[in-house]
């Protein structure tokens, strides 16, 4: 009873809650937690976006300032002809017709003979590739890809003074999966007219620097051989039942490549030759279907460009030997062969800070930017291609002997702004703008042509071939710049050209300006499974040399010179009559070889307000 009267006793705001209440009070809570959640989670979505945007937009601001600061030389020629098809497409591209934003641009695109050397990519105008898409990160963490695509176009303020730019940066939107645009746009003006030091049109500051553009190559031997019917009216494969109907050889090239306005890229590659066969089908091509060996390359590009992406200041040097380039096609008792020259050691240099070697008397000093390539003398032969006939008698069409053991070649380039050149390299005083100069020398042991191995000779005549070219050397320099704006080139050939010419070998000198014609008369070979009979021409053309010159250097031309010592060609066809029951039918093979001289160019361009 006392307890029972305690509890009635008690205050009824002691009560607590019920379970109605409870579950009200909850339900209450839970709304606004839900309504906090989902206001939270928007804000973050926002906020991601907002990041995303702002790194497009950062992206695109970056891009525009790389096209607005490279130089005019890349500019004016516009995208790489190809740059749809190395982006994997474009869907805002159509024909030559840019549609972005609402907008249409008539774009600027490379043609034939103005294209963009891909060997020198710039970035973000086109890569290695020919593209201008870069896929970029956002740089926030939450995953969002940016796809930058750069395009050049018709100057927008409908002049021919400039280059129009055109950025676009595209994004996924997290909360509806749309595509967004970032769409930038600027004019690059030209060198002249409203471009350089005008305030009134932001100047694009490359169009106010000197523009230099140096390129040299050594030459090479190349031995081609075609067939023909008989009587010489009718292509014919090489031979008789084979699928192919060419065959050729070529010896390795060091070439080189200096550009500069504003920055300076220095390029060098070793280029190995090797061999190909084709058929007679002009749908097929040697690389598409494996008719082809060896064409090892190794290269390497300097640059002092500060800017992200750009190539080292000094990289490491790049070479070595080439694969083989080994090639053999047989049909019945013939055979026809070639290789190239694998054994030779490549090296490429390129550098801005480091002393490049030249293979000549002089270096180019440290820091200047300078690019060199070199291949080692052989230790074996470089070059051949044979016929073998009966599978002990050989034929040999034209070879370059590792006797004696002096093949070589180098090919440089520099740019000249503080240090002087020698007289090996060219701009020997440097002022102003400075000076750029490029150059390549190159020499080769014997090269025999229409050789018979294992008789000795053809019937008694022409014990040691048909044509000898040896002590073959030649060299080429130009060089263009402040205080060089007309200099002529530096060319120098030499050779000792021996021919049998019936009854002995008349012998000559070959120099750089020589330009003539020699016959080789008929000689015959009984190669017991067949009897061979030759005849063949010799041509010689003379070096070459062109410039151009515009006043001061400056406008559209500026000083350009281009040279390169000629060519000697020997064109020897053998006439081929199977012996005795053999079921090869009588058959031309025409073989051509020929030596091509080393060449050089070098432009130098002077800013409209020096």
């Amino acid at each position: 009873m006392r307890a029972f009267s305690r509890h009635r006793d008690l205050d009824p705001r002691d009560a607590g809650f019920t379970l109605v209440e409870v579950i009200v009070a909850m339900f209450v809570l839970a709304i606004v937690m839900l309504a906090i959640i989902f206001v939270q989670a928007r804000a973050l979505t926002t906020n991601a976006e907002s990041q995303a945007r702002q790194a497009a937009t950062a992206a695109a601001n970056e891009a525009m300032e790389q096209l607005r600061a490279m130089p005019w030389f890349y500019l004016k020629k516009g995208l790489y002809s190809g740059f749809v098809t190395a982006a994997g497409g474009d869907a805002y591209v159509s024909g030559n017709t840019l549609t972005v934003g609402g907008n249409s641009y008539t774009l600027r695109v490379g043609t034939l003979g103005s294209d963009q050397d891909l060997t020198s990519p710039w970035p973000p105008l086109f890569d290695g590739s020919g593209s201008n898409k870069q896929v970029l990160s956002s740089g926030s963490g939450n995953g969002t890809s940016i796809e930058l695509r750069s395009y050049t176009t018709a100057d927008q303020s409908g002049t021919t003074e400039g280059v129009g730019l055109v950025v676009v940066a595209t994004w996924t939107k997290t909360t509806d999966g749309s595509t967004q645009n970032t769409v930038l746009t600027s004019t690059a003006y030209a060198p002249t007219g409203s471009g350089c030091g005008d305030i009134k049109t932001a100047p694009f500051l490359a169009a106010c620097q000197a523009q230099f553009e140096s390129t040299a190559e050594t030459g090479k031997v190349d031995v081609s051989a075609s067939a023909t019917t008989a009587d010489g009216s009718t292509v014919a494969p090489l031979l008789d039942g084979s699928a192919y109907f060419q065959m050729q050889m070529t010896t390795a090239t060091s070439s080189v490549q200096a550009s500069s306005q504003q920055v300076t890229n220095v390029n060098a590659f070793s280029n190995f030759g090797g061999v190909l066969w084709d058929d007679n089908d002009d749908a097929t091509a040697p690389s598409a279907y494996g008719w082809m060996s060896g064409y090892t390359q190794y290269n390497v590009t300097a640059s002092d460009d500060t800017t992200t992406g750009a190539a080292p200041a000094n990289p490491a040097d790049a070479g070595g030997v080439g694969t083989s380039s080994a090639a053999s096609l047989s049909a019945g008792s013939f055979a026809l062969s070639a290789q190239s020259d694998d054994t030779r050691l490549a090296l490429s240099d390129a550098s801005v800070t480091t002393q490049c070697t030249t293979g000549l008397a002089g270096i180019i000093a440290a820091g200047t930017p300078c690019a060199h390539t070199t291949f080692g003398a052989n230790t074996s032969g470089t070059g051949r291609m044979s016929l073998t006939i009966g599978g002990s008698k050989e034929l040999r069409l034209a070879s370059v002997t590792s006797s004696p053991n002096v093949s070589s070649d180098d090919a440089w380039a520099g740019r000249f702004l503080v240090l002087p050149g020698n007289s090996s390299v060219g701009c020997v005083t440097v002022s102003g703008s400075g000076c750029g100069s490029s150059g390549a020398q190159q020499r080769f042991g014997d090269i025999v042509i229409g050789d018979v191995k294992q008789t000795g000779s053809w019937d008694g005549d022409a014990a040691s071939g048909l044509v000898i070219v040896s002590g073959y050397s030649d060299s080429v320099m130009t060089q263009r710049g402040v205080g060089f704006t007309a200099t002529p080139a530096s060319i120098a050939r030499s050779a000792s050209l021996s021919y049998w010419n019936g009854t002995d070998y008349t012998t000559e000198s070959v120099v750089a300006g020589d330009n003539f014609t020699r016959a080789i008369p008929e000689t015959t070979w009984d190669a017991g499974s067949a009897t061979i009979t030759a005849t063949g021409v010799i041509h010689v053309t003379d070096s070459f040399e062109t410039t151009k010159t515009s006043a001061s250097c400056k406008g559209n031309d500026g000083c350009a010179i281009s040279a390169g010592n000629g060519l000697i060609t020997v064109s020897v066809t053998y006439e081929i009559e199977p012996a005795g029951s053999s079921t090869f039918t009588p058959w031309n093979l025409t073989v051509s070889t020929t030596i091509n001289g080393s060449q050089s160019s070098t432009l130098f361009k002077e800013a409209p307000n020096a």
